[in-house]
């Protein structure tokens, strides 16, 4: 059962919260310019403001991207500014981790890919760098320049609308930069740190309470508030080019796990300089995908992956379920690149778009209960059965699984407690 405190978001719904606002603009505390492969912005949001909420969901980072290679660069279409940042890490200064993802940018692919069009890619171009070609978001002309946003996502802490600012304890956000030869599209002379990411700076809202209406919403949830979201962690594996078969060990201890995403990529395209390397996902001959906890099947049954060129029916099937049902109209432009087998990811025919989504909820949820698969005992695997593929693969492991952060205005006087 969720705790009570959650409904405060509907408190100050209700009370109007919105109609009071300001907009706030921070910089990095650790420098003014970033190189990809190597840089790390670290972003501070100031707390111990009493009575004010932040909305992070809508926060978003202006930077400017300048490319130091003789060539032109290219944003890859389905991330666009989503492709620069490899690692996020949110926590408090005195270091209570709200979450913290290694490969994000790959994750927010699958994740984008299965929400928009390749319409809304094209015309967020000029916003996000994006584009309907893979291979051909946002160019930067050698020794050139542009200003783009960059929005904020996989993490519960962007995910609220209102963060409570009144903890004692700053929030720090560290954003570890991509190799340019991962998230760009380039030639064979781009390095892995020519594109510099500057002058930049980060927006978000916040809303006032009085002083009287905030202690009123304290007292009503006994001076603790809370907020529910979901997070996500990652892990990795190799899987040689001969193999044709392979359990990998996840070693996620999670309450309550919602969902998987997998993925592999042909590990040589990874840091391809004239490949969408973060998108060049395929099925590399597999044959079925099994998810096992404690030797046991989840789902009953493990899910078929065809092994011809057609679309591999039965796993879009389960991506479909997974989000909105099998007849949500929802559009996606995974179209017939979902289905590739080996791509060479070298031109946006070639980019493949293939994952696997496996969902642990139960179908009940709502304002009050939250479903999910408990993982905190014993083993939970992946288990790959496939043919012997080109090249080796690279299998990215997502799970999206449930957390609370609590801040106790009481005995902790202020203080993050994160709950998993």
């Amino acid at each position: 059962m969720l705790s009570e405190g959650l409904n405060y978001y509907k408190k100050l719904d209700a009370m109007g919260i919105r109609n009071n606002k300001e907009r706030v603009n921070i910089q990095p505390t650790n420098w003014s310019s970033f190189t990809t492969d190597t840089g790390k912005i670290r972003l501070f949001i100031k707390c111990n403001q009493r009575g004010k909420f932040a909305d992070l969901k809508n926060m978003y980072m202006m930077a400017k991207y300048t490319n130091g290679d003789g060539a032109a660069t290219v944003f890859q279409g389905s991330l666009g500014t989503q492709g620069i940042v490899k690692k996020i890490r949110y926590a408090t200064d005195s270091d209570t981790v709200f979450s913290e993802l290694d490969n994000q940018n790959v994750l927010s692919g699958m994740k984008i890919e299965e929400n928009v069009d390749s319409t809304w890619l094209d015309n967020k171009k000029k916003i996000f760098g994006t584009g309907s070609s893979s291979v051909a978001g946002t160019s930067i002309a050698a020794g050139s320049n542009v200003t783009l946003a960059l929005p904020f996502l996989n993490s519960g802490l962007t995910e609220s609308t209102y963060f409570p600012l009144g903890g004692r304890e700053n929030i720090v956000m560290e954003l570890s930069l991509e190799s340019a030869l991962t998230c760009f599209v380039g030639t064979a002379g781009l390095l892995a740190n020519e594109v510099t990411v500057s002058e930049i700076n980060c927006y978000y809202d916040v809303y006032k309470l009085e002083n009287d209406e905030y202690n009123k919403l304290l007292e009503q949830f006994d001076n603790t508030l809370r907020i529910s979201h979901t997070d996500w962690a990652h892990t990795s594996d190799i899987i040689p080019n001969t193999d044709t078969s392979r359990v990998i060990n996840l070693g996620f201890a999670y309450e309550k796990v919602k969902k998987l995403y997998v993925c592999l990529r042909t590990e040589g395209f990874v840091t391809g300089t004239a490949l969408a390397s973060l998108q060049s996902r395929n099925k590399a001959k597999m044959s079925k995908i099994t998810v096992l906890h404690n030797g046991s099947v989840v789902g009953s049954r493990a899910v078929n992956v065809t092994t011809s060129t057609s679309e591999s029916a039965e796993v879009y099937a389960e991506l479909l379920k997974c989000h909105g049902g099998l007849w949500n109209l929802h559009s996606t432009h995974l179209t017939d690149k979902y289905s590739s087998e080996e791509p060479d990811a070298d031109s946006d025919d070639n980019t493949g778009k293939f994952f696997f989504v496996a969902c642990f909820e139960n179908g009940f949820e709502n304002s009050e209960s939250i479903s999910g698969l408990d993982v905190r005992q014993g083993s939970f695997q992946l288990q790959i059965e496939k043919a012997a593929s080109n090249a080796n693969q690279r299998v990215d492991v997502f799970v999206e699984y449930h957390s609370e952060y609590v801040l106790d205005m009481n005995e902790s006087g202020g203080v993050w407690v994160v709950n998993k």
